[in-house]
């Protein structure tokens, strides 16, 4: 996934070959990236406009597909069979621009705000394909589905009724294989109906909605947040350890 950052409004453009190095705001600038043996040349000074909004559009579109709960497999393509764009027709000769000027789409494009790159008609039947391919059959299903029934009634039983066991990574998107790895988070009971509604705001906990501070305390923190007693809890509730990592556990 690309993270596009944002782009502090410098008056100077970051369109020259060179630059001086100690001078500000160049050595701290994100679209600044100096060669390592030649600290004053610029590699990114001819990336143009155009690639800088495709990979904005890109990394938007992406964030508000996952923070709507679509499936991961969105993020890769639209759900309409996209036109073939050709190259050209996204390009711009501009210099590299700043945040204020990315958003803003490409001159020559008449298009409103869509993805505009160049993809395969059949790119979403392809990517449907694999993941259905790859997909774990109905056995692992249901044997994940008891390690994480086995798993949240060991959490409520030890640490309180209040927290929750959910799956989260390719799991929770629909895009895990035979193989991977079964990803779980401890929801706090308060924001468990939250779930469907804000993930970002399910893994917080009500008590510390900015986090630590530095200064923190360990001790005084409630049990879930001692790694040492879930370990050894998950560790009683294991069978056995995977023969092909002994840090893994068997539920």
């Amino acid at each position: 996934m690309v993270c596009i950052p944002k782009v502090s409004s410098f008056t100077d453009r970051c369109e020259l070959r060179n630059f001086d190095e100690t001078s500000q705001p160049w050595s701290r600038h994100q679209l600044i990236v100096p060669d390592p043996f030649v600290m004053t040349h610029n590699h990114t000074f001819n990336v143009q406009r155009s690639t800088l909004h495709y990979l904005s559009m890109l990394a938007e579109t992406c964030v508000s597909l996952l923070r709507n709960a679509r499936p991961l497999h969105t993020v890769f393509g639209p759900y309409y069979k996209p036109e073939v764009f050709s190259e050209q027709r996204c390009r711009s000769r501009s210099p590299s621009p700043f945040r204020s000027e990315i958003i803003r789409p490409p001159a020559g494009n008449s298009m409103e705000r869509r993805r505009c790159f160049s993809a395969n008609p059949r790119m979403r039947e392809e990517l449907m394909k694999m993941y259905h391919t790859n997909a774990p059959g109905q056995l692992v299903r249901e044997m994940r589905q008891r390690t994480v029934a086995k798993v949240a009634s060991a959490i409520q039983n030890n640490f309180g009724a209040k927290y929750h066991v959910e799956v989260f990574g390719s799991t929770q998107y629909g895009v895990d294989g035979q193989t991977s790895d079964l990803d779980l988070v401890v929801i706090v009971g308060e924001f468990f109906s939250l779930l469907l509604l804000c993930s970002e705001r399910v893994l917080q906990d009500p008590d510390r909605m900015t986090g630590f501070t530095p200064d923190v305390d360990l001790s005084s923190l409630p049990r879930i947040y001692k790694i040492s007693e879930v370990s050894a809890i998950l560790q009683r509730l294991a069978s056995r350890f995977s023969k092909r990592s002994p840090r893994q556990l068997c539920l």
